[in-house]
């Protein structure tokens, strides 16, 4: 298993690859949904024009649309004891900021009165992670060998494991308020944010 990143290191080719597939993935979301809102109005317009046949043709490529496997990759339920997430997929740092990977693919870092989401995935052995963001940005973290420690990448600020936070804690989606007070380093920037009072959350109600 890798252990942390030093501080002089550059993520690897491997990374990179994996960036640039959720990068892809991300951009295919979005053709492929402004694909589908083409479609439909279009089969809505050859309704109201009479054409029934054409309609049908058009609903037939929307439910193919439909059925294509998705490209952006989500992380399932973790299995293994091999795999630091299992026993606990929430961090904190000193400065009041939160990061939590949770077990239905689902990130999310909360800093002062802000909380931001996005999906994750894991490289092969366990302590590389890639995040995107509902714009297709990505950013990346690395877990310790020993699962204790996470490190933000792209600048190097270190996350401490909060506690033993098990993957049926995080499905249920009842963790305990993250501490907000503090200076601490700014979160990553994305559009993926929201006010913890009641902002547009893409990925749906999982507080």
């Amino acid at each position: 298993m890798l252990s942390l990143l030093p501080c002089h290191a550059e993520p690897s080719p491997g990374a990179d690859l994996t960036a640039a597939r959720a990068a892809y993935a991300a951009q295919k979301k979005t053709l492929d949904d402004q694909y589908r809102t083409k479609l439909e109005a279009l089969a809505k317009a050859q309704v109201q024009n009479g054409d029934l046949a054409a309609a049908a043709a058009i609903r037939e490529e929307i439910k193919a649309l439909a059925a294509a496997p998705a490209a952006a990759a989500t992380a399932p339920a973790l299995k293994g004891d091999g795999n630091p997430l299992c026993s606990g997929t929430k961090w904190c740092e000193p400065g009041g900021s939160t990061v939590e990977f949770r077990a239905d693919g689902l990130w999310s870092e909360f800093w002062r009165t802000r909380e931001t989401f996005g999906r994750w995935k894991t490289d092969g052995d366990k302590t590389a992670i890639l995040v995107t963001k509902p714009d297709g940005k990505t950013m990346q973290y690395q877990i310790s060998a020993d699962g204790t420690a996470c490190t933000r990448v792209s600048d190097k600020i270190a996350y401490k494991k909060v506690t033993n936070y098990f993957k049926e804690e995080a499905i249920a989606g009842t963790p305990a308020a993250p501490s907000s007070s503090g200076a601490g380093a700014a979160p990553s920037s994305g559009s993926g944010s929201s006010s913890k009072g009641g902002g547009s959350n893409p990925f749906g109600n999982v507080r």
